[in-house]
C-alpha cells in the first residue's frame, strides 16, 4: 500500500494511483516501483496491528505515518459493544463446529478406505470416533459461516460482473479475455479487469481468512466489506 505524502491519500493498487495522477495530468511510466513512485510523492506503507482479542475487541486504523522516513500505518484497540461481543462468540461456536466437521469429513475417507480393505476393527475405531465427533455439534447450530461466505462471494461476482457491463462486456471473465486483444482500447480495459478481479478477490479472501481465524468479526452483509474492496474506475 501507498500513502501520496502530500494529500494524504492512501492506495491499495498501482492503478489506483495511475488514475489519481491521469486527473491531474501526470502520465505515469510503464512500469512502476516504489523508485518510480518516490518522486511523484507516493511512499509505501505497512501496516502495523496491534495484539487484542477480536472477540471482544476491534482496531481502528490510523493516518499512516513517517518514522525516520519508514512509513507505518498504526491501529487504536477500542472495546466493543455488548450486542457485537455476543455475536462474536457466536462466530467463535461456529468457526468450532466448523472444525468439527472437517474432522468428520476426514474421518468418512478413512472409514470407506477401511470399509474397500475389509478391516472391521478400524471401521469399528471409527465409527466410535465419529459418534463423539457428533455429540459435539448441537443439532439447532446453523452454520453461519458457511452461509454469510456465499453470499458475499455471490456480491463480489455481481459487483465486478456490473463494472464490467457499464463498458457493455457480458461480464468480468469477458471483459479479462480482451487483455491480449489488438485493439489498444480494449487491451487496456481488460488488463484492468485482470488486475482488479485478482485485487478484488484477493481482499475478499484475505477478509474471509481474518474471520477464520479470528481476528475480524463475521461481516454482516456486503456492505460491511464493500469500503475495503480496491475501487473499480476504468483507467481510460
Amino acid at each position: 500500500m501507498w500513502i501520496n505524502v502530500n494529500t494524504g491519500g492512501t492506495f491499495a493498487l498501482h492503478a489506483d494511483i495511475r488514475y489519481e495522477c491521469w486527473k491531474s495530468g501526470i502520465e505515469l511510466p510503464g512500469i512502476l516501483t516504489n523508485e518510480v513512485l518516490e518522486p511523484y510523492g507516493y511512499m509505501p506503507f505497512t501496516q502495523v496491528k496491534p495484539e487484542y482479542d477480536p472477540v471482544t475487541q476491534g482496531i481502528s486504523a490510523q493516518p499512516p505515518i513517517s518514522n525516520d522516513g519508514v512509513w507505518e500505518q498504526h491501529f487504536e484497540v477500542f472495546e466493543l459493544d455488548p450486542a457485537t461481543v455476543a455475536n462474536n462468540q457466536e462466530i467463535v461456536e461456529v468457526q468450532r463446529i466448523a472444525s468439527v466437521k472437517g474432522q468428520l469429513a476426514a474421518l468418512d475417507i478413512k472409514s470407506v478406505r477401511a470399509m474397500r480393505e475389509g478391516n472391521h476393527a478400524m471401521l469399528r475405531e471409527l465409527e466410535l470416533e465419529a459418534i463423539e465427533l457428533r455429540a459435539m455439534i448441537p443439532t439447532e447450530k446453523v452454520d453461519l459461516f458457511t452461509s454469510t461466505q456465499q453470499a458475499l462471494q455471490a456480491a463480489v461476482q455481481w459487483r465486478l460482473d456490473d463494472f464490467a457491463g457499464t463498458r457493455n462486456y457480458d461480464g468480468i471473465l469477458s471483459a479479462c479475455t480482451y487483455a491480449t486483444s489488438g485493439v489498444a482500447k480494449f487491451a487496456a480495459e481488460g488488463q484492468y479487469c485482470v488486475d482488479a478481479r485478482d485485487a478484488t478477490w484477493s481482499k475478499c479472501y484475505e477478509i474471509l481468512g481474518e474471520v477464520i481465524a479470528g481476528e475480524r468479526s463475521l461481516p454482516s452483509g456486503f456492505s460491511d466489506i464493500e469500503p475495503e474492496l480496491p475501487a473499480l474506475v476504468w483507467p481510460i
